[in-house]
Formats: C-alpha cells, structure tokens, sequence
C-alpha cells in the first residue's frame, strides 16, 4: 500500500477507489481477526476476579493507536499544519509523506507482532484430554446457539440502538464547525488533546468499571451525556457569529478554550461509558467461548453506530433546504439550479439546517431508549454467569482463546 498510495490516493485527481476498497477490505479483516483473538486472551490471561481489567486494557490501547492512525498521520501529511506551526515555506508539503508513514508503521506492526508471537508462549489445551478444536462451521453454529438465547437477543436489540441519542452530534458536529471556517488540523490537535486524556483516565476510573455492576454507572453518565449534547447544538450555533468578523474568518484564542472544553467533557463521558460498556462485555461472556461472545458484543454496538450513522447523515442531508440568494424560489435541490443560481450571481444558502432537527430527534430517542432500557439492563448486569452459558453435551476447545471446555 505505501507503494502505491501516492498513485492511488493522490493530492488532486480522481483517487483508485476499487483498488483502495479492496485494499482497505483486506487489512481490515486482518485486524479484525487479531481484535477476537487479543479479546478472547484477555478473557483467558486475566484472573477471574481481575476480568473487567480486560476492558481497561482494550480502552487505553485502541485509542493509542487510533490517535497514532488517524490524528498524528492527519497532522504530520497535512501541509499547512508544517506552514502554521514549523514555518515551513508553502508547497514544502508536510512533515512527513503518506508513503513515508505507511511504511514507517507498516514495518512497526511486523516487529511488534514478531516479538508478541516469538516470545508469548501459551498452554496448548488441544494437547488436553478430551478436547477437540472447533472449525469454522462449528464455531457459526456455536455463534447461532448463542443468539438464540432469549436474553442475547434483548440485549442485540439494546446494543444496537445504545447510541442512537449520541450519533448526530458525535458524527455530524465537527462537519458543522469545519463548514463554519473552523480549521481541520486545529481541531485534529484538540483532539490529540483528548487522546491523552484518554490514555490517562482508565487509571482513575478502573475501580469504577471493574466492579460487579459497571452498567450502574454507565446508566448513571447517560442522561448527563445526553444533556451535554445540547452544548455541541449551541456551539454550532454560534460559530459562525464568534469566528466570522467582516465577512472573514478570524478565529479568537477564546473559541479555541470554549470548542476544546465543549468537546473534551463530552468525550470524557462518551470514553467512561465505553470502558463501563466493555467490562459489562467482559463480565457476560463465557470464558470457555471467551472471543466468541466478545465478539458477538462488539458486533451489535458496533453496528448499531455504523447503521445509525448513516442514517443520521442521510436524514441531515434530507431535512436541510437551502435557496439562492438571489431568488428566493430557486430552492438549489439540483446541480442545475445550483448552477444557475451561480450564473445569476448568487450562492445557494441554509435556509433550513436540518442538523438541529435530526438532533432533537436524536435526543428524544435517546432517552426513550434509557428508560425503556434501564431496568433490564440492571437486572442482567445482577445475573450470574451461569445465565448465559449455553449448554453443550461435550467438552471442546476453542482454539481462539486458548481454553477448555468442561462438561457443562
């Protein structure tokens, strides 16, 4: 990929987007298939009573890395991040190549995984008596005998729509500010601002998370995260009339304080729900079917966000009228009226932002879904394990954690 990205990727031009799919396809699968595996080892590697620790250990990692993908490769390719803030001459580029980086990390994630490999030696249960390996078929039918547990399929359902009331604001408010004049690499150091945090607070909040009931605190953060969102609402708002002065944009030092506070608590509280969530995973899943179950959980939440994400992205972009500023009955639904609208001197404006609208709606949902929610979810979190264990009528080993079944 490093090779090539320049070609497929390029500054100006239209970019290879089947070459890049099928790429990007491929290397999410390998990770995809080291995120079970590491999943279903904490569950093994860790003591019983030390299990939530899993979800701490998984919080701190993820988000080092997706600060070292996303934001640091973000700011170190972007150009004018080198202009503003190392006086780099224009056209210089910026700090350091896309290949550059690719290749940087690509050789980092084949020595790392060298050494994990090399040097982590693991009980082989296969060796045991009485234990087979499960195939791939057997373990999608281990996986169907899973969902049809009544309680698996409540708790599907609740996964998936956990985070309906966040989506608008966490998906589309950035979009906002970026359109209000914003600039991207300031708010990716904002961000960076935030991994920190993140890399810090698992240390002060684990005795929180890695109790027996880390859903009572993660019910608790809810209606305040949801309260919270309204502050992003109001700071969307009135970006444009802070930033823009005579027609320019000139972003005060203050917007700055006011953005990084706003978006900092609310990742604050949306990172304790995740760790809280998590360890939740952690406490219900069976070890002897310990990256199975993981899995199976990451899946709902997971794909309850990328549903709901493009959902929300869709109804904002329906809900929103815009007219031209010249003619009021020009409503610049098609490119042709966008066009004609330009012809005529004019520029096609909001006159409607369904961004507020999708919001509200977001957040009545939201807190339909805690109170519809909030008890079930307690009272699964107060059941033993032994409550979602399936039954099987003879011992196997799952080669994906490592472990070995004993007669249920």
């Amino acid at each position: 990929m490093a090779n090539n990205i320049e070609d497929w990727l390029p500054e100006s031009g239209k970019p290879n987007l089947k070459i890049l799919i099928i790429m990007f396809f491929v290397v999410n699968i390998l990770s995809a298939t080291q995120d079970i595996v590491v999943d279903g080892w904490a569950l093994t590697m860790l003591k019983k009573k030390n299990v939530g620790y899993a979800s701490t250990c998984n919080s701190v990692g993820v988000p080092f890395g997706m600060f070292l993908g996303s934001v640091c490769f973000t700011l170190l390719v972007s150009e004018q991040f080198n202009v503003t803030h190392f006086r780099a001459a224009p056209g210089a580029g910026g700090l350091i190549s896309m290949k550059s980086y690719l290749y940087i990390y690509g050789f980092a994630i084949l020595v790392i995984t060298s050494i994990v490999g090399i040097f982590k030696k693991e009980k082989d249960s296969s060796l045991e008596d009485g234990c087979i390996n499960i195939n791939v078929f057997q373990n999608y039918k281990l996986l169907w005998d899973i969902l049809k547990l009544p309680r698996i399929r409540v708790l599907a359902i609740a996964l998936m729509t956990t985070r309906i009331g966040f989506t608008a604001t966490d998906s589309v408010s950035n979009l906002k500010l970026i359109d209000a004049g914003v600039s991207k690499d300031n708010i990716m150091i904002v961000t960076s601002a935030l991994y920190i945090i993140k890399l810090i607070m698992p240390i002060f909040v684990s005795k929180f998370v890695t109790g027996p009931k880390p859903m009572s605190y993660f019910l608790k953060v809810t209606p305040f995260r949801l309260l919270w969102c309204t502050t992003y609402v109001i700071l969307v708002y009135f970006t444009p009339s802070l930033i823009r002065k005579d027609g320019l944009v000139a972003v005060p030092t203050y917007y700055y304080f006011i953005m990084a506070s706003v978006l900092i608590t609310n990742d604050m509280l949306n990172f304790f729900m995740l760790l809280t969530l998590f360890a939740f995973f952690c406490r219900l899943s069976d070890p002897r079917f310990g990256g199975t179950y993981m899995t199976l959980f990451n899946t709902f939440f997971y794909l309850g966000f990328l549903l709901s994400n493009t959902v929300v992205l869709k109804l904002v972009d329906f809900s929103t009228f815009r007219k031209c500023s010249t003619n009021d009955q020009n409503s610049c639904s098609t490119p042709d009226l966008k066009n004609l609208c330009s012809a005529n001197g004019g520029s096609c404006v909001i006159s409607m932002d369904g961004y507020y609208i999708v919001v509200f709606i977001s957040l009545i949902i939201g807190f339909i879904w805690y109170f519809v929610f909030r008890n079930i979810i307690k009272k699964y979190q107060s059941l033993s394990i032994s409550h979602w264990m399936i039954n099987i009528k003879r011992p196997v080993a799952q080669t994906a954690t490592e472990s070995c079944l004993m007669p249920a």
